[in-house]
């Protein structure tokens, strides 16, 4: 019964730190971008509010389908 509990915790720890990383690494993405879009970082304008966007789109869409994800192979049943 423990091990049950410890596995399930273990896995929404995980899962949780997963969610963050994501959004940490997605805000990084839109503030390189933002700097290079603004030229204190050298790059093409462009390029760096593609990266912005991409970051925005990670930081709010990507968590949303990873817990999507994760709860519908939580409703399958192994065998």
């Amino acid at each position: 019964m423990t091990d049950m509990i410890d596995s399930a915790e273990m896995q929404a720890r995980r899962r949780y730190l997963l969610t963050n990383l994501v959004r940490l690494g997605s805000l990084a993405a839109v503030l390189a971008g933002l700097a290079m879009a603004r030229q204190v970082i050298p790059g093409p304008t462009m390029l760096g509010g593609a990266i912005a966007l991409g970051g925005m789109l990670g930081f709010f869409f990507v968590p949303a389908l990873l817990v999507r994800r994760w709860k519908s192979q939580d409703g399958k049943v192994e065998e």
